[in-house]
C-alpha cells in the first residue's frame, strides 16, 4: 500500500518549497551582451551533458556554459523573423501541422516557422542542443529527460502568457502534469494520447467470442479476457495471434496489465519505484504466461508480418487484437479500410466494473527555449499550437487527442467515428484513472532497463523475481529531481488504495 499518502495539491505545494531556490535563480539571470559560442565544447558524452544545475551555470562535461536570457532583438517594422521549431514527428504528422502554420503565417505575417525533423535522434539531439546552447526557439518536450532542463530554467515559463490570455489551463486542457514544474508552465499543451484494446469485430463474430463492446458492455475482467484469447487461438487453429503486445515494454505498453491486476509500478508520493512489490510481479508473471502460451505476439511474428508486405500485424490479420495508444486510430483507418470491422474497448481488470477502467497516457506539449532572442514571437507560437485554429484541425484528423477538450467536440472532429468507440480514448483524461510513468531527470534510462530485464525472463535466462529485484534496485539508483513530479490523476497518486478490489 502507499504510504505518506498526500494529495496532488499538498504535493505541488512541496514541489513549489523544494524548487524555488533553483527557479528563481534560473528565471532571473543575469543579462549579457555576448553568449558565449558552446559548440566547441560539447563532447561524445551524450549521457554527461548536463550533469548538474547550479543558479545560471550549466556543467556539459568538463566545461561550463552560463545560461543567460538574451536581451530581446528589437525588429525594425516590416522585418519578418524566423522560428526554428523542433519535433521528431514524421511527415505525414507534418503535413497536418502545416495546415495549421498555414493559419499562423496569415494571422502573423512577420513570423515565419522552420520546422526540423529530429526523427528517432530527436531526444538525444535535443539534450546535446540544449545542452550547447543550441536548441530551437520552439519544439515538442522529450518529456522524459525534460524535467531536468526545467529546473535549470531552460525553458520558457508560459504561465504568464496565458494567464495574460485568461486561459485557465487546468480546466481548459487534457493534461498528464509533466507540463508543469512547480507552479511554472513549461510544457505548453498540444497533443495527448490514451491507451485501448483495438480488436478485429469481424473475427470475433466468426471464431463465437464475445464482442466486449457488443455483448460484455464495454468492460471485462481478466478471466473473460483470457477466454477470448484461448477461443481465438483454439477457433484459428493457431493462424492467428490473439493479442499483438510489445511485452518487453514495461513501462509504455504493460501498465494496464500491472496496475489492472492490482500491481505497480511507482510510489508517486515518495517518488520511487515500487517494480518488486509482489503484486506487480505476479501481474507480470501473467503476462509473460500468456506469451509463452502463445496467446501473444512474438517479435519475430512481428517481423515476419512485416516481410509479408503487411501494414501491422491486425490490419493484415495476423492479429485479432492489439493494445496502444490514440496515435493509432488515424493509421488503422487508413490501413484497415473496409477489410473488416473493428472497433476499441477498455483494458480488461480485476472485475470488470466500470469504475475500474483505466489507461496509460501519454503527452507531447511543445516547448519555447527560455534564451530565444524572439521569445514574444516563441510564446505566440506556442499559444497558436494550443489554440483553437491548430487544435481542431488535430482533433480532426485524430492522430491524438487535441490537448484542449472543447477541440473533441468539434463537427466532424475527434469524437466522430470510426471507431464506434473512440470515447474510450478520452475517457482517462476526464475520470482521470489515468496511468503516468513517474518522471525525473533519468527516467527514459529506468524505462531502458526494464525492457533488458523483462528480455532477460522472455529468454529464459531469469525469474520474474530476479528481474523485478534488479529493475527496483537499478532504476532506484537512477532517479534524480529536484522538482518532483506530480501526476494530474489523483486516483493514481493515491493507486492501490483508488481501486476497490485492489485494497
Amino acid at each position: 500500500m502507499l504510504t505518506n499518502q498526500v494529495s496532488r495539491r499538498q504535493m505541488l505545494r512541496m514541489s513549489g518549497v523544494a524548487g524555488v531556490g533553483l527557479i528563481a535563480a534560473a528565471c532571473q539571470p543575469q543579462v549579457v551582451e555576448k553568449i558565449v559560442e558552446v559548440e566547441k565544447v560539447v563532447t561524445q558524452e551524450v549521457e554527461k551533458v548536463v550533469e548538474k544545475a547550479v543558479k545560471e551555470t550549466v556543467v556539459v562535461t568538463e566545461k561550463e556554459i552560463q545560461v543567460v536570457t538574451p536581451t530581446p532583438r528589437p525588429r525594425p517594422e516590416g522585418t519578418k523573423v524566423t522560428l526554428r521549431y523542433g519535433t521528431f514527428w514524421p511527415m505525414w504528422r507534418i503535413e497536418i501541422l502545416n495546415e495549421g502554420l498555414k493559419i499562423f503565417q496569415e494571422q502573423n505575417s512577420d513570423i515565419a516557422v522552420a520546422v526540423e525533423l529530429g526523427g528517432d535522434s530527436f531526444r538525444d539531439k535535443l539534450t546535446t542542443q540544449f545542452a550547447a546552447g543550441t536548441e530551437p526557439d520552439t519544439g515538442i518536450t522529450n518529456v522524459y529527460d525534460i524535467q531536468r532542463f526545467y529546473d535549470a530554467g531552460l525553458c520558457l515559463d508560459m504561465m504568464p502568457f496565458v494567464e495574460m490570455a485568461n486561459i485557465d489551463v487546468e480546466a481548459e486542457y487534457a493534461l498528464q502534469g509533466v507540463e508543469f514544474s512547480g507552479p511554472h508552465l513549461y510544457g505548453m499543451p498540444w497533443v495527448t494520447f490514451a491507451h485501448a484494446i483495438y480488436y478485429n469485430k469481424t473475427m470475433f463474430r466468426e471464431y463465437g467470442v464475445p464482442d466486449p463492446n457488443d455483448d460484455l458492455g464495454g468492460y471485462w475482467d481478466w478471466g473473460q479476457f483470457e477466454s477470448a484469447l484461448r477461443t481465438i487461438q483454439e477457433a484459428s487453429e493457431g493462424k492467428v495471434f490473439p493479442l499483438d503486445v510489445n511485452i518487453s515494454s514495461v513501462s509504455y505498453h504493460l501498465p494496464e496489465f500491472i496496475y489492472g491486476r492490482c500491481g505497480w509500478l511507482y510510489d508517486f508520493p515518495n517518488m520511487a519505484y515500487a517494480i518488486n512489490q509482489p503484486a506487480t510481479v505476479a501481474a507480470l508473471e501473467e503476462v509473460v504466461r500468456q506469451y509463452q502460451d502463445g496467446l501473444i505476439m512474438d517479435s519475430e511474428s512481428r517481423s515476419a508480418t512485416s516481410l509479408a508486405g503487411m501494414f501491422d500485424p491486425f490490419s493484415g490479420g495476423a492479429a485479432a487484437m492489439f493494445k496502444d495508444s490514440t496515435g493509432r486510430v488515424a493509421s488503422t483507418v487508413t490501413n484497415v479500410a473496409d477489410s473488416f470491422d473493428w472497433d476499441i474497448t477498455h483494458c480488461p481488470t480485476m472485475t470488470g466494473a466500470e469504475d475500474e477502467s483505466m489507461s496509460f497516457i501519454s503527452a507531447d506539449p511543445n516547448f519555447a527555449s527560455a534564451n530565444t532572442v524572439y521569445r514574444d514571437e516563441a510564446a505566440t507560437l506556442l499559444m497558436f499550437l494550443a489554440g483553437d485554429d491548430m487544435q481542431n484541425i488535430l482533433s480532426r484528423y485524430k492522430m491524438g487527442n487535441p490537448s484542449l477538450k472543447r477541440a473533441h467536440d468539434i463537427e466532424g472532429g475527434f469524437k466522430t467515428p470510426p471507431p464506434d468507440h473512440i470515447n474510450v480514448l478520452l475517457e482517462p483524461w476526464y475520470h482521470q484513472r489515468a496511468l503516468s510513468v513517474m518522471f525525473h531527470y533519468n527516467a527514459n534510462a529506468c524505462n531502458t532497463i526494464m525492457t533488458r530485464e523483462m528480455d532477460y525472463v522472455i529468454l529464459g535466462e531469469k525469474t520474474m523475481q530476479e528481474a523485478c529485484d534488479t529493475m527496483q534496485q537499478d532504476c532506484t539508483a537512477q532517479i534524480e529531481y529536484k522538482t518532483p513530479y506530480v501526476p494530474h490523476s489523483q486516483w493514481l497518486l493515491d493507486f492501490p488504495g483508488s481501486m476497490a478490489s485492489c485494497k
